[in-house]
C-alpha cells in the first residue's frame, strides 16, 4: 500500500522518485496485518484443538474404565475375590487401604491377568465392598461355601475356589437387600437413591478437582463412596465413574442369581443337589445296618428314605435342566466373545474370561447333578426294595442293598446310548408313561448323528463341484453354448469342353487363395463377435440370479423381524397384565414388591428405549417397541428395493443381445432331446418366471448359477452343523466314560465303587473343583478308602 501525496506535490509525482524503503517489500502496515493473520490462524487451530478434546479425552477415560474392569473380573474369576484399594498407584496389592476406604486401582497386580494385556493408561480410584467379616468381604479369599446335608449341617471341606465367591456375593447381596450399607462401597443410582455396590471405578478428567488433586465432588475424597454413574458432565465435574453392583458382577462369574432378596445360583444349587444325595446314601447305608437288629425300625426308616430319594431324584433332575439352559446360553456367549475378538476395538476379546467361566460353571454343574441323580436313583433303588421285602427284613438286610450301584449303570447305559447309540428297551407312549419294548429296538446316537451329516456334507460338496464345473464347462471361450457357423473351406468346380468330335474334357477349378482368406476373416470376425456378446450376456444373467439370491434372503429378513415385533407386542401385553395387577392388588410381601417393580421398570424400558434402563445385552439385541417397528419397516423396504433391483436386472439379461446359442438343454425325465425341443426353447440362458414354476426343470444357464450359489451356503451350513454336531457327541462320549468309571469294575481306581464312597468322593471333588478351580491349597488327593480324600 502506498501513501497518498499532498495536492501540493501532485504535479511532480512522476518526476520524484520513490524513497528507497517503498521499494524493497511489505510497508508498516502490511507487515502488521501479516502478524495479525498469522497470530488468528494459530488461535483458531488452537481453538479447534481445544473443542476436539473433550471428545478424545472421554474415549481415554472410558477406554481405561473398560480395561480395569475386564481385568478385574479377570482377577476375581482366577482369585476367588477381588484386589483391595491400594494407597498408591504403584504400590503392590498388598498395601491395602483400611475397609471403608477407596483407594488406588493395583495395576502391578492386575496387568498379569488382563486378557488384552497392557495397561490402563491413567491412575485409577478404586473402591470394593468389604464386609464386617469375611462371610461378605470381596476382598478376601475365604472358604465360605460347603454344601449343606438335610439337617443343614455342612460338609467340611477346605477348597477354596470360585463357589466361594459366588456365595460372598450371595451375602453382600442379602446383607444390603433392605437398606444400603453406609460404611461399604456405594454410589447413587439413576434415581438418587444411595446403593451399595461390589466395586467401583472413576477416571478424572482434565480440569482440576478439588482440593487440588485431579478427582471431583466425591470421587477425590477417601471414604468407600464414588458419584454416580449417569452423572453428566458439567463446569466442575468431567470424571468418569463406571460400577458392577453384585448380581452383574454373579452372572459374569457364573454364579447365575437375580433375585436381590434371595440370590443363588446353578453352581451352588447343584452342589447342595449332590449333598443331599451323599445324605440319602449315607441314610440308606445306616438302615442296612439297623435292619440286622431291628426289622420294623429300619422299614419305618426305609419310608422316610424313599420318600427322600424321590424328592431328591426329581430335583437332580431339574437341576440338570437348569443347568443345561445355562450352558447353552454360556456357551452361546463364548463363542461370540471369540468370532469377535479381532474386530476392532477389540471389546469382547476381555469377556472370554468370565465367559469360559460360566461355561465351566455350568458343565461342572451338569456333571454334579447327573452324578446327583445317579446316586439317588441308587438310593431309591435300595429303599424301594426294602419296602417291597418287608416281610423278609433280616433277608434284606444281609443283602446289603444300600451299597448297590445298580442305577449309575442305568445311567450309564442311557448316557452312552444318547452319544453312541444303542437298544433300548423301554420307550414314552403317547401319555409319556414308559411301556416296554419287547426284544429292544436300535436308537441312534450323536455318533450316527456325526456320520449322516458327514455323509450328507460330502454329498453336498460333490454336487456343489459338479455345478462349479458345469458353469465353467458353459462359460469358457470356445464355449459349448455358442452356435458357431460352419469354418469356411476351399471352393472347388468342375470346367468342362466338349470338342467338335463330341469328346468332352473336365477340369477342376479351385478358389483363389485371396478368397477363401476373404471368407475365412470374415468367419473369423463373425466368430469374435459371438464370443464378445456371450460374456456379458452371461454376466448379466448372473448378476441377476444374484439379485435373486438377495431377494429372498431379504424376505427371510423381513418375516423374521415380523415374528420379533409380535413377540414384543406379546411381551409388553403381558407385563401390562402385570403391571396392572401390581397396582389393583398393592403386593406387600418383598419378594412380590420387587416381582412388580422389575415388571414395571421392564414395561418402561421396553416402551420408551430409556437406555438407563435397558442393559447393554438388550440395547445390542434392540429390546424396545420403537426399534423392532423401525426393524420391521426397514425389512419390508428391503425387500421391496430387492425385489425391484431383481425385476430391473433380470429383464436386463433377458434382453440384453444374445449371439446365436445351440440346443444345450434336455428335460431330464425324458430321454433324448426331442421333448425340449417339442414343447420349450432348448437354447435358453435366462428363462423369467422359471424359479416360480414347478414344471420348468431346464437347467438354463441361469438356474445353474442360481444352484450352485445355494449349495455354496449349503455347504458352510452343514460344515457348522457338523462341527457343533462332532462337539456334542465329544462331550456326550466324554460323560459316557465318566460314568462308566463309576460303574462296577470300572477304572476309578481300579476297584468296585461303593455308594458311600462314590458319592462322597463325588463330592468332595465337585467342592474341590468349584467354579473355576481351587485357588489356594486343599486336600483334593485321589479318593482311596471310604469317606476318605
Amino acid at each position: 500500500m502506498e501513501s497518498h501525496p499532498s495536492p501540493s506535490s501532485h504535479h511532480d509525482k512522476r518526476s520524484r522518485p520513490s524513497p528507497p524503503w517503498r521499494q524493497r517489500g511489505f510497508g508498516l502496515l502490511e507487515a502488521a496485518m501479516l502478524v495479525l493473520l498469522i497470530g488468528s490462524v494459530i488461535t483458531v487451530g488452537f481453538l479447534v484443538l481445544q473443542s476436539q478434546k473433550p471428545i478424545h479425552e472421554i474415549k481415554a477415560q472410558n477406554e481405561a474404565l473398560m480395561w480395569a474392569d475386564r481385568a478385574l473380573v479377570a482377577y476375581a474369576a482366577q482369585h476367588a475375590r477381588l484386589p483391595c484399594p491400594v494407597g498408591s498407584p504403584t504400590d503392590d496389592a498388598s498395601a491395602c487401604v483400611g475397609p471403608g476406604q477407596k483407594g488406588w486401582l493395583p495395576v502391578k497386580a492386575l496387568q498379569a491377568v488382563n486378557p488384552t494385556g497392557g495397561g490402563p493408561g491413567r491412575p485409577l480410584r478404586y473402591m470394593v465392598y468389604r464386609g464386617g467379616d469375611d462371610a461378605s468381604d470381596l476382598a478376601v479369599a475365604s472358604n465360605q461355601f460347603n454344601p449343606r446335608k438335610w439337617d443343614g449341617e455342612a460338609h467340611d471341606f477346605d477348597a477354596i475356589n470360585g463357589l466361594d465367591l459366588c456365595a460372598v456375593l450371595a451375602n453382600a447381596a442379602s446383607e444390603t437387600g433392605t437398606a444400603t450399607r453406609g460404611d461399604r462401597a456405594r454410589t447413587t443410582d439413576i434415581d438418587g437413591r444411595s446403593i451399595n455396590v461390589a466395586y467401583g471405578l472413576s477416571a478424572a478428567g482434565t480440569t482440576p478437582g478439588d482440593a487440588g488433586g485431579r478427582f471431583d465432588g466425591i470421587n477425590q475424597q477417601d471414604r468407600a463412596e464414588m458419584e454416580a454413574p449417569s452423572r453428566g458432565l458439567g463446569g466442575d465435574y468431567d470424571d468418569r465413574v463406571h460400577v458392577r453392583d453384585f448380581n452383574t458382577l454373579a452372572q459374569t462369574l457364573g454364579c447365575a442369581y437375580t433375585d436381590r432378596a434371595n440370590p443363588d445360583g446353578v453352581v451352588l444349587a447343584s452342589l447342595d443337589m449332590l449333598a443331599l444325595a451323599v445324605d440319602v446314601s449315607d441314610e440308606v447305608t445306616e438302615q442296612n445296618d439297623e435292619l440286622i437288629d431291628e426289622t420294623a425300625g429300619a422299614v419305618k426308616m426305609a419310608v422316610v428314605s424313599e420318600v427322600f430319594a424321590i424328592i431328591n431324584l426329581a430335583l437332580a433332575a431339574a437341576s440338570i435342566s437348569n443347568s443345561v439352559t445355562t450352558l447353552a446360553t454360556a456357551s452361546a456367549q463364548l463363542a461370540t466373545a471369540v468370532a469377535t475378538c479381532p474386530i476392532p476395538p477389540f471389546v469382547s476379546c476381555g469377556l472370554i474370561a468370565p465367559y469360559t467361566a460360566a461355561v465351566t460353571s455350568a458343565s461342572v454343574a451338569i456333571g454334579f447333578a447327573s452324578a446327583a441323580t445317579a446316586l439317588a436313583a441308587g438310593a431309591l433303588a435300595a429303599t424301594s426294595a426294602g419296602l417291597a421285602l418287608t416281610v423278609e427284613a433280616r433277608d434284606m438286610a444281609k443283602e446289603d442293598a444300600g451299597k448297590g450301584p445298580a442305577d449309575i449303570a442305568e445311567l450309564t447305559a442311557n448316557t452312552c446310548i444318547a452319544a453312541e447309540g444303542g437298544t433300548i428297551y423301554k420307550k414314552a407312549d403317547k401319555d409319556g408313561k414308559l411301556i416296554d419294548i419287547p426284544g429292544g429296538e436300535w436308537k441312534d446316537g450323536l455318533k450316527q448323528d456325526v456320520e449322516a451329516l458327514e455323509k450328507t456334507l460330502a454329498k453336498t460338496i460333490a454336487e456343489r463341484e459338479a455345478t462349479q464345473q458345469r458353469l465353467k464347462w458353459l462359460g469358457e471361450i470356445p464355449s459349448y453354448l455358442l452356435d458357431y457357423p460352419p469354418q469356411p473351406t476351399r471352393k472347388s468346380w468342375q470346367h468342362c469342353v466338349t470338342d467338335s468330335d463330341g469328346v468332352t474334357t473336365c477340369h477342376t477349378d479351385y478358389e483363389s487363395d485371396a478368397d477363401l482368406k476373404q471368407r475365412t476373416d470374415a468367419w473369423l470376425a463373425k466368430k469374435a463377435d459371438m464370443e464378445k456378446k456371450l460374456q456379458p450376456k452371461l454376466a448379466a444373467i448372473r448378476a441377476a440370479e444374484d439379485a435373486y439370491f438377495h431377494w429372498e434372503t431379504t424376505v427371510q429378513d423381513e418375516l423374521d423381524a415380523r415374528a420379533e415385533l409380535n413377540q414384543m407386542n406379546e411381551a409388553i401385553g403381558q407385563l401390562q397384565t402385570e403391571v396392572a395387577q401390581c397396582a389393583v392388588t398393592k403386593p406387600t410381601a418383598r419378594d412380590e414388591i420387587q416381582r412388580c417393580d422389575n415388571s414395571e421398570r421392564a414395561l418402561i424400558g421396553m416402551t420408551t428405549c430409556d437406555l438407563d434402563i435397558l442393559t447393554a445385552g438388550q440395547v445390542e439385541q434392540r429390546q424396545c417397541l420403537a426399534w423392532k417397528q423401525d426393524d420391521h419397516e426397514e425389512a419390508i423396504a428391503a425387500e421391496k428395493a430387492a425385489k425391484q433391483d431383481y425385476g430391473d436386472k433380470l429383464w436386463i439379461a433377458h434382453f440384453m443381445d444374445s449371439p446365436p446359442i445351440r440346443p444345450y438343454l434336455t428335460d431330464t425325465r425324458i430321454p433324448g432331446s426331442w421333448w425340449c425341443g417339442l414343447f420349450l426353447s432348448c437354447d435358453a440362458l435366462i428363462v423369467p418366471g422359471q424359479h416360480g414354476s414347478k414344471n420348468d426343470e431346464r437347467e438354463t444357464y441361469a438356474m445353474t448359477y442360481y444352484k450352485s450359489l445355494g449349495l455354496e451356503v449349503a455347504v458352510e451350513e452343514q460344515t457348522r452343523e457338523l462341527e457343533a454336531k462332532r462337539e456334542a457327541y465329544a462331550h456326550a462320549q466324554a460323560q459316557c466314560d465318566a460314568l462308566r468309571s463309576l460303574t462296577p469294575g470300572g477304572t476309578s481306581g481300579g476297584d468296585e465303587v461303593l455308594m458311600l464312597q462314590g458319592a462322597e468322593n463325588i463330592l468332595r471333588g465337585a467342592d474341590c473343583k468349584g467354579a473355576t478351580g481351587p485357588v489356594t491349597p486343599n486336600d483334593c488327593a485321589t479318593p482311596t478308602e471310604e469317606g476318605a480324600p
